[in-house]
């Protein structure tokens, strides 16, 4: 794995990253067994009846995009943040 310098000098500036959460996905995966998307269909979005969240892009007919789909990041694929 290559070595890159940092963005900015060590406390200089904030930047957000969502580490921290896919690092979560990958521990609730390990002591449940279910992959991370099946564990959070089955206890958040089910439960709570989110008939209109998802977390995969849905089909562009169930939305109003504005602008181009890709520009404003509808049919992004998030990768590990949603596998």
């Amino acid at each position: 794995m290559a070595k890159t310098p940092p963005f900015y000098p060590p406390y200089q500036t904030p930047m957000y990253n969502n580490i921290g959460y896919v690092l979560l996905s990958m521990v609730a995966e390990a002591i449940t067994g279910k992959p991370f998307m099946k564990l959070i269909e089955e206890t958040v979005i089910k439960p709570l009846n989110l008939n209109y969240t998802f977390i995969m892009p849905p089909d562009d007919a169930l939305g109003i995009i504005p602008g181009d789909r890709w520009e404003t990041l509808w049919a992004r694929d998030f990768e590990t943040e949603s596998a």
